[in-house]
């Protein structure tokens, strides 16, 4: 039996709400023998905030889906203000672990020009406060800045970084 295309699967995903707390994901149209073939194809996921970042990972055959974590997940991050004896792909993949993990870095980053930012694609801990910038030390002993800019950010709060409340929200100020 043909496992079905995730993009199929993905077309028909709609949610529905089970009760006040909780929010279910239903497939339509995968017939449960399909299940059978690879358990490692199907995603397991959570909503993180009302503007939708929905957090997908793949269910190993051995995992439990009631006690997997979902506390990680993917963004494009940019790289500002990286000062020029900086400007080195060691340098930058330090940066990227600094933030999280790395998953991929743009291929225009070091094509020969100057660029004014860095693009990295790395994997984030949304349960922790997002990283706003760091702090280098440089041949001289002065401090430079790298500030970041997450690309395609869902509501996160300016206060304390955290994905999934606004500034009117956040538990610091209430």
């Amino acid at each position: 039996m043909a496992v079905p295309d995730t993009s199929t699967i993905c077309a028909n995903l709609t949610l529905a709400d089970v009760d006040d707390d909780d929010n279910s994901m239903q497939f339509q149209n995968v017939n449960a023998s399909d299940a059978v073939v690879d358990t490692s194809y199907y995603a397991i996921g959570r909503l993180v905030t009302g503007k939708s970042l929905l957090v997908l990972r793949r269910l190993q055959s051995d995992e439990d889906p009631e006690t997997v974590e979902l506390f990680h997940c993917d963004f494009w991050i940019q790289i500002h203000n990286l000062p020029v004896g900086f400007r080195l792909d060691s340098v930058v993949s330090t940066i990227c672990s600094f933030l999280g993990m790395l998953v991929e870095s743009d291929d225009r980053n070091f094509d020969g020009c100057l660029r004014t930012f860095y693009r990295v694609w790395v994997t984030v801990d949304i349960s922790k406060p997002l990283k706003k910038q760091m702090k280098l030390k440089k041949n001289d002993g002065a401090w430079a800045f790298v500030n970041f800019r997450y690309e395609r950010l869902p509501t996160f709060c300016f206060l304390c970084g955290i994905i999934g409340h606004g500034d009117k929200l956040c538990p610091k100020t209430l």
